[in-house]
């Protein structure tokens, strides 16, 4: 097993399809086929099981990835500590982070940290809370922000913001002309209302749904999304509900004036900000800056409130 093999096998894991991991890693698909089949090869197993969508990893294939992914921090680990012994200030960093969030903390951030850290090579990729913490684990990411009520005991973590779900609607929807701003509501009161959820899979929709069958009602979903950038302003604009992080307005002032936000009856559901890094990967000095003006900016953000 050499690394592009490691990281290129996980990289299909994590997408399910040959074709989605080849798009992701910028390679064709029979490129990506031949370095499974040269695996397979040297291993003496297949890997995976043929005809499965998504593909599904056979308990050799299973083994594989326990070892790359420790081949994988293993090598991170290696670099950055050779890094910090040689004194460069250079190196590949991987940050996952969720779009609904991204712009305002890379608009604010990114310009700062590139000017003092011209040689690192950044990379940031957007994608969902559970996806971030996954690629995480799974050594696809060096350091991660997201959303959730606690995080897997494999991350080192740092809460950089308390936070919870409320419930959001649009100031002209009919639910929220009978209710002022900040009030407490029984979920109860939804029956009927149309939802904007996300994909299942999600921590929010597991929430969601968890709350419907607590009250015993089945509401009409208008649709599903994937990530939170525009989904707020959507419901809002479509009449709709949606459960969301009682920040929104605060990320997003766009929907100041545009939604309102509810306290839901005897739920209390957090859903709080970290910053994650394996526990395995030793941060090198140009990953810890990066660690500093993130905490940095959410400590200013938790002094202004």
């Amino acid at each position: 097993m050499n690394l592009r093999q490691a990281e290129y096998v996980l990289a299909i894991v994590e997408a399910g399809s040959m074709a989605t991991a080849a798009a992701a890693l910028h390679v064709t698909q029979p490129a990506l086929s031949q370095v499974v089949k040269t695996v397979e090869t040297e291993a003496g197993t297949p890997l995976f099981e043929r005809g499965t969508k998504p593909l599904r990893l056979t308990w050799a294939g299973a083994r594989f990835c326990e070892y790359a992914r420790q081949f994988v921090l293993l090598d991170r680990s290696f670099h950055g500590e050779m890094s910090d012994i040689s004194g460069e200030k250079a190196g590949p960093f991987r940050f996952g982070i969720p779009s609904g969030i991204s712009r305002h903390v890379m608009t604010a951030l990114v310009p700062r940290y590139i000017a003092a850290w011209p040689s690192v090579s950044l990379q940031i990729a957007e994608a969902g809370s559970a996806v971030v913490e996954g690629r995480l684990k799974s050594g696809s990411l060096d350091m991660g922000l997201i959303r959730a009520g606690g995080v897997d005991p494999s991350l080192e973590s740092v809460c950089v913001e308390r936070d919870h779900l409320v419930l959001a609607a649009g100031a002209d929807s009919e639910f929220a002309r009978s209710r002022p701003d900040g009030a407490v509501i029984d979920f109860a009161e939804t029956r009927g209302e149309r939802f904007l959820v996300k994909r299942r899979g999600n921590r929010t929709r597991a929430v969601f749904e968890q709350l419907c069958e607590a009250h015993q009602i089945r509401p009409p979903i208008l649709f599903e999304f994937e990530q939170y950038s525009t989904a707020v302003l959507t419901a809002a604009s479509c009449g709709a509900l949606m459960l969301t992080a009682a920040s929104s307005l605060r990320d997003q002032p766009e929907l100041r004036g545009r939604v309102k936000l509810y306290e839901i009856e005897n739920f209390a559901m957090r859903y709080d900000r970290f910053i994650c890094w394996p526990k395995s990967l030793r941060l090198p000095r140009y990953m810890q800056a990066w660690l500093e003006l993130l905490k940095d900016f959410y400590a200013a953000r938790t002094r202004e409130q």
